[in-house]
């Protein structure tokens, strides 16, 4: 399928549709793509520096933070399909939800209570591991540096 700017490659039967942009080196690391809806304009993107953004981010939020915005996009896509906001702008409110402080790990218990149960009665979103039922992260038996840990139901060898 042709687009204004990409071109769309459909694998229907994968339920999978790759968006191809054409793509230029801008010279600092970065790169120009075409400006949506105007043939003769480019846009700077910077890929690389997103992709580190967002590992940060999800390292300073016990990894929670990807899984949050892949959550978030397909839930995007299930509800609005091609329609707008995009994927681009919910990763970018996720991101800024995070930064400001906004998401902590008492969302979880507010999501769960938001799905509820499905037919068998199982609760749809279970706590992420690491955290209480509450939201709170669970206290760890173990402590940086510590010489003595005790010991766990697995072996090795």
């Amino acid at each position: 399928m042709r687009q204004d700017r990409s071109l769309q490659v459909a694998f229907p039967e994968y339920d999978l549709y790759v968006g191809a942009v054409p793509a230029r080196p801008y010279g600092d690391g970065t790169w120009e793509i075409p400006q949506k809806g105007d043939a003769n304009e480019w846009v700077r993107t910077n890929p690389d520096g997103l992709t580190e953004l967002s590992s940060m981010m999800n390292a300073n939020h016990d990894q929670c933070y990807v899984p949050t915005v892949k959550l978030l996009r397909q839930t995007r896509r299930a509800l609005l399909g091609t329609r707008k906001p995009g994927g681009f702008f919910i990763e970018m409110a996720a991101y800024q939800a995070f930064a400001s402080g906004a998401v902590s790990g008492k969302a979880a218990p507010a999501f769960r209570e938001l799905l509820g149960k499905n037919g068998d009665g199982d609760t749809v979103l279970p706590m992420p591991p690491g955290f209480n039922e509450d939201g709170s992260k669970k206290a760890s038996a173990v402590s940086p540096g510590a010489r003595v840990v005790p010991a766990g139901e697995r072996t090795f060898g």
